[in-house]
This record gives structure tokens, C-alpha cells and sequence, in this order.
């Protein structure tokens, strides 16, 4: 070999190589975004633990001293924690679908059309609504109705 045929540094200059590795870094690509995809769930759920560990908790410590002055002030810290865990597992969640929108684009999109961008792709939803998926509703909505309802009874 005359070395005519080689390229920056060694990398070899035709077409089967380039689409290759065209194929390649759009597999590596998709790997990543499947990454955040997973880091996303991975939060969500964690999310989910801390919840139910320091609600739980919160909500013994209320049970326990339900006579006592602080009582209702505990009642509504709370009613805050559920809000702010429900608010950050739909933000993860929102992460996670736009993320999917993402996977979605690339593997729809030729090799050589792929900017290999890791920005979620905005679909619309709004942080509010993605709250009110079903299995938001049901682990923090109740929760919530409780709350409120023995915050009236309190006052």
C-alpha cells in the first residue's frame, strides 16, 4: 500500500467506512439518550422512596402528637413535602418523555441528518399536566385529599 488511500492519520477515506461509522455513532448516540432515559426513571423512583420514607415518618410523628399545639403546623409542612415531592417526580417524568421524543427523532432520522444533540425535544406538555398522570394522581393526589381534609377538621 502506497498510503494514498489514508487520512487523517490513518482513517481510512471511503464510503463503506464513513457510513459505518455514520451507523455507529448513531448507535452510541441512541445509547445515550437511552442513558438519560434510564436516569430520569432512576430519579423518579427515588423520588418515589424518599417520599413515602419522610411522609411516613412525618405522618407517625402527627398521629403520635395530634393533641399537641404544633400539630397542625405539621400538618401543613406536610402538605408542602407532598407538594414539592409531587412536583419534582413530574418534572422527571416530563424529563423522561421528552427524552423519548428524542430516541424517537433519531432513529427516525437518516445517519447523516442526525445533529447528535442531547436537548430534550420539547413536546408541549407542561409540568402541571404531566402532575396529573394517573400514577401521579393516585400516589400523591390522595395523599393530598387527606391532608387537606384533616386540615380543615383541625382548624
Amino acid at each position: 500500500m502506497d498510503g494514498s488511500h489514508l487520512k487523517n492519520g490513518g482513517i481510512m477515506d471511503n464510503k463503506k467506512s464513513n457510513l459505518k461509522t455514520g451507523e455507529e455513532d448513531k448507535r452510541l448516540h441512541l445509547k445515550f439518550i437511552e442513558d438519560a432515559i434510564d436516569r430520569m426513571a432512576s430519579n423518579s423512583f427515588l423520588i418515589k422512596g424518599w417520599s413515602i420514607t419522610a411522609l411516613g415518618g412525618l405522618i407517625a410523628v402527627y398521629i403520635g402528637n395530634q393533641n399537641k399545639s404544633w400539630s397542625y403546623q405539621l400538618l401543613v409542612l406536610i402538605f408542602s413535602l407532598v407538594l414539592m415531592f409531587w412536583g419534582h417526580d413530574a418534572y422527571y417524568l416530563l424529563l423522561e418523555r421528552q427524552y423519548r421524543n428524542l430516541y424517537e427523532k433519531v432513529v427516525g432520522t437518516d445517519v447523516g441528518q442526525i445533529d447528535y444533540s442531547m436537548k430534550p425535544l420539547d413536546n408541549g406538555e407542561k409540568v402541571w399536566c404531566v402532575a396529573l398522570a394517573p400514577i401521579l394522581k393516585f400516589s400523591y393526589g390522595i395523599i393530598s385529599v387527606v391532608l387537606l381534609v384533616l386540615l380543615y377538621m383541625k382548624k
